[in-house]
């Protein structure tokens, strides 16, 4: 009997070892192997709808369950979402408290539906009027770094904002006078970072949005977020254009514009809001001031504000379940997927692969 037993155990033993083997002999299969597999996975979760419900509804835990349960288990994953706004916008304010209460109320209500998904906008100063330093403010990891302006950066604070723009983005609410944009002076970064030139020039009354119909420019995306937010594309804006003597927001128009002037003879001289990009992901919003009094001409620009914040999100955000790094030694392969949600909005998903085992 003890003979049996052992010889039974021997059968387990081998049993146990083989399925090992097999387990570790697939880990070591090259990923290019499955080349075909992968490239199928995103394409079959967007046509059979998981994909857009869980990025319309941000269910992050569903994805992954699923992508799990889909992909071999000798892999790990990461998930990227690109081309529509962060579910979650965390501003970082560089500003007073009173500032910050204003932003807030301005960008309000801070938890909103965009085209049937809920967003939420977070905005904290982090104390910043008490410390004053910019890398505080960034530790937190916002997607923008938020300004009242103009003001000049010290060159240590200059180095700080060129490493935030590796993947965040400078937001700068400010009226504009020709010192301010001026290339020669070295402490100034709005010509640099922000890509600001003045320009000569009269005055004009309103402003509009620069080119609604070419998908090359930003001034059309950020003009559809502005209509899905409830205004209408051929709103006008009234920004601040003069104070007393002082000439403001002379700022020079480009194909970065989103705003400009508007004088009722076709002719385009001034930005009041403009963008810039930074390498691949670096992003810079400049919006002037406004005085205007007028209660619809103020929910028109807050709410063109707000259109500006899920621009300046970045459009990119992860949805993996926990922070998947991918180890140092290890490749891995990425596959894309380009799908449409609610019926409009284009949307990228990057779905990257590697090894559990390498």
């Amino acid at each position: 009997m003890k003979g049996f037993i052992r010889i039974l155990e021997s059968i387990i033993a081998s049993v146990i070892i083989l399925s090992s083997i097999t387990f570790f002999f697939s880990v070591q299969k090259p990923i290019s192997d499955q080349r075909t597999q992968f490239n199928y996975v995103l394409a079959t979760l967007y046509k059979n709808g998981s994909l857009s419900d869980s990025i319309t509804s941000n269910n992050i835990a569903a994805l992954n369950t699923t992508l799990k349960d889909t992909l071999p288990p000798t892999v790990d994953f990461s998930v990227e979402i690109s081309g529509i706004p962060n579910p979650v916008i965390k501003i970082a304010c560089a500003c007073s408290d009173a500032d910050e209460s204003t932003l807030s109320s301005r960008l309000s209500p801070l938890v909103f539906t965009y085209r049937s998904r809920t967003l939420e906008i977070r905005i904290d100063n982090g104390n910043f009027p008490v410390d004053g330093d910019l890398s505080t403010l960034i530790n937190a990891n916002p997607n923008i770094l938020f300004f009242f302006g103009p003001r000049t950066f010290t060159p240590a604070e200059q180095v700080i904002l060129k490493n935030f723009l590796q993947n965040g983005t400078l937001f700068m609410i400010a009226d504009l006078q020709e010192a301010d944009v001026d290339s020669a002076n070295p402490d100034v970064v709005m010509d640099d970072l922000f890509g600001l030139a003045w320009r000569e020039g009269g005055l004009a009354a309103n402003g509009e949005f620069l080119d609604t119909e070419n998908h090359a420019f930003v001034s059309y995306k950020i003009s559809r977020y502005y209509a899905a937010l409830g205004g209408s594309i051929t709103d006008t804006f009234r920004f601040t254009k003069q104070n007393g003597p002082v000439r403001l927001n002379h700022v020079d128009i480009d194909d970065r514009t989103i705003i400009t002037d508007k004088n009722g003879l076709g002719i385009k001289d001034f930005s009041y809001v403009k963008i810039n990009t930074i390498e691949s992901r670096g992003r810079t919003v400049w919006f002037a001031g406004h005085e205007t009094t007028n209660a619809a001409e103020v929910e028109r620009l807050d709410r063109l504000l707000k259109a500006a914040v899920l621009w300046a999100s970045g459009e990119r955000y992860s949805m993996d379940a926990q922070s998947n790094i991918i180890p140092a030694v290890q490749s891995f392969r990425q596959y894309n997927y380009i799908g449409v949600l609610d019926g409009f909005e284009p949307f990228m998903a990057a779905l990257k692969i590697w090894g559990v085992f390498y």
